[in-house]
């Protein structure tokens, strides 16, 4: 098939998306900075010497291209992209030349770790990056809290452009490749469970030799806090008290976390495998559907993450299984929700979509809605009130009456301000709180100097742990003055809101994103929560090594990163499938499109929530994603539809859709 004109502009525009999502800009502001850092020799008594590790540059730098900028003296040294200190102290390492305002320096903290002054354009702040804690954390230090000179812009009209049309370039190809397809129809000749366990096995394969290499669990600060509430029946739903139980219960029961993953891996493997038997009944064939059985579960993204003891994983599950049921649905035209069975299932995984994660209220009413202004003519009153039942009220009693009935502790008062605490944090950085009540109710809070300092578009986290930070004036009553500021001045709630959200629409990876992928291990807890006893202990030590090896070897460079780890890199790709449908096959998208509603809709249901660059809150692109981009390339490659389903006054295709 010839390249038309519409192909063209389609490509133009994903090239336009995918370069402005790199971020690569056709212009660029940036400041001139004098920087010293200098590793001063003094140590913490408790510390084991006076290292200093410099292992985050300004974004969009690595060593060599700081160092091109800099004058290294002897005391400092190169290891890797970090630079090193740790004799012949004091010694300065300085810098001179044009950094963006929102760049910022890590330094780590640890055992061995010394003093460092930072001093840049003339002010200076001193650290002791000694820290006891084994796991070690690190220190971020922005440029904003520094004074600024003069500003210089950089037009990058040659590199965007250039970089526009290598992929359009590289999309027509893609095109043309997909346009040499070959489709032929394969009706599926077996049943639907049957199908979804088969499909199931790879992922079954695969999980358990994951479970092996990491028994009992991951297991991060947050896990070893729900298992010390089974063990003390002191429960709290700041993790969600469904997920503590359901996934939790059995292994406590038995007697050990590794129990708990067991389950989880065998739902995940079930949650693929219904997948891989709905898109099979959207036209794939069974060869396809077998190789996506197996190439979703070896994704290290779905993997890696399978035994870890986090919400989001059942959350993920759930999700998958909401979007299963969402494309029969639409298969059946609404016909398979007329059954009482699929309908319990139905308001069931509504009920677990809402309350394993706090945001997924949001993806459960979105869907009952859709549902209702899609099916409104063919489906009785009595699914839509169950729906919206197990979806939306249940969930809402739950967390705001029968769970705090029964003793269970709710979201602390702190955590129910630190969303608009982090909005607040932008705008004290750019100098943008105005109104002096305001002013003095953040003074109480935290000295309006170390606001400043430990603000991070990225991560509220320096914030909400700052030093000396006053916790108990922070709640919910925050979110007032938050929503002011922001309508005050929109410019700044929305380049924090695009910073905070990166991960779902960036595609190179932001500053420190491999710390936030999954454990690998076991968090080393202080007492009390030591005396549970939880320890890596791997059945097998080599699988342990290779799944170490295998997260090494994609977080490590831009490209593995952005293929194994961005979920923008999925939802671009999701977008373009979408896209080529619009042009090969204009009748299919709209069902394609719904069926990505509950994947989407988890997406926009973290912009106003989200706090950090957690990568666990995407997982559910990864298990859902490749069979909706297979099921849209195989849409797009059907044959002249015939007219099928109505559907909001329009036609579904026959093919996957009657």
């Amino acid at each position: 098939m010839a390249l038309r004109l519409r192909d063209i502009l389609v490509c133009l525009v994903l090239g336009f998306v995918a370069v402005l999502a790199w971020p690569i800009l056709p212009w660029s502001s940036s400041n001139l900075y004098e920087i010293a850092i200098t590793a001063t020799g003094d140590r913490d008594a408790r510390s084991k010497g006076s290292e200093v590790w410099l292992t985050g540059l300004p974004e969009g730098m690595d060593a060599d291209a700081f160092l091109k900028s800099a004058t290294m003296p002897l005391g400092w040294e190169r290891r890797g992209d970090a630079l090193f200190s740790y004799r012949d102290q004091p010694s300065t390492l300085r810098f001179h030349g044009a950094l963006a305002r929102e760049a910022a320096f890590t330094f780590v903290r640890q055992g061995w770790s010394g003093g460092v002054t930072i001093e840049i354009n003339g002010a200076a702040r001193t650290e002791n990056l000694f820290d006891p804690d084994p796991a070690g954390k690190v220190l971020v230090v922005g440029l904003r809290e520094f004074p600024q000179r003069a500003g210089a812009s950089t037009t990058r009209w040659t590199k965007f452009t250039g970089a526009v049309l290598l992929v359009v370039a590289a999309l027509l190809l893609v095109f043309r490749l997909l346009d040499s397809l070959s489709v032929r129809p394969s009706p599926p000749n077996s049943g639907y469970v049957s199908d979804t366990v088969r499909y199931a096995l790879p992922s079954v394969a695969i999980f358990t030799l994951v479970l092996l290499g990491t028994w009992p669990a991951q297991m991060s600060p947050d896990s070893i806090s729900q298992w010390w509430q089974l063990h003390t029946g002191d429960f709290s739903n700041h993790h969600p008290l469904v997920h503590t139980f359901l996934i939790g219960g059995p292994g406590y029961l038995l007697g050990s976390p590794g129990w708990s993953m067991a389950l989880q891996i065998l739902l995940l493997a079930l949650a693929s495998g219904v997948m891989a038997a709905e898109a099979r009944r959207w036209g794939l064939s069974r060869r396809v559907t077998w190789s996506l059985a197996v190439f979703v579960p070896a994704l290290p993204a779905v993997h890696l993450l399978s035994t870890t003891f986090w919400k989001d994983v059942p959350y993920a599950i759930a999700v998958a299984a909401l979007t299963a049921m969402l494309m029969a649905m639409l298969r059946t035209n609404g016909g398979v929700a007329r059954r009482a069975v699929f309908s319990g299932a139905f308001a069931l995984t509504l009920f677990l979509v809402a309350t394993l994660r706090h945001n997924g209220l949001l993806v459960s009413a979105g869907v009952v809605v859709l549902a209702a202004v899609i099916w409104r003519r063919h489906l009785r009153l009595r699914f839509y009130a169950a729906a919206l039942a197990a979806g939306v009220a249940l969930p809402v009693a739950l967390t705001t009456f029968i769970l705090p009935a029964l003793g269970v502790v709710t979201v602390s008062r702190p955590y129910g301000g630190i969303i608009p605490l982090h909005l607040l944090g932008a705008m004290v950085a750019e100098d943008a709180v105005t109104e002096p009540q305001v002013s003095s109710r953040l003074e109480t809070i935290l000295p309006i100097a170390d606001w400043r300092a430990h603000y991070d578009c990225l991560s509220v986290v320096p914030l909400f742990w700052a030093q000396g930070i006053n916790h108990d004036r922070i709640d919910s009553s925050l979110l007032g003055p938050a929503l002011h500021a922001a309508i005050a001045f929109p410019g700044i709630a929305a380049r924090h809101l695009l910073c905070v959200n990166s991960m779902g629409w960036r595609l190179s990876p932001t500053r420190d994103a491999q710390y936030s992928l999954t454990p690998l291990g076991v968090w080393q807890a202080p007492a009390p929560f030591d005396s549970l006893g939880l320890v890596e202990a791997p059945v097998t030590p080599a699988i342990n090594q290779a799944l170490k090896w295998e997260f090494a070897t994609t977080t490590q460079g831009v490209v593995p990163f952005l293929i194994f780890w961005r979920p923008a890199f999925i939802l671009l790709l999701l977008a373009g499938s979408l896209s080529y449908v619009s042009i090969r096959n204009p009748a299919a998208v709209a069902g394609l499109a719904i069926a990505c509603a509950p994947t989407v809709l988890n997406v926009l249901s973290l912009v106003p929530v989200n706090g950090s660059q957690d990568f666990r809150y995407y997982l559910p692109i990864y298990l859902i994603g490749p069979y909706l981009m297979v099921a849209m390339i195989n849409a797009a490659r059907c044959s002249s539809p015939a007219s099928g389903a109505s559907f909001a006054g329009g036609r579904f295709p026959a093919g996957p859709l009657s």
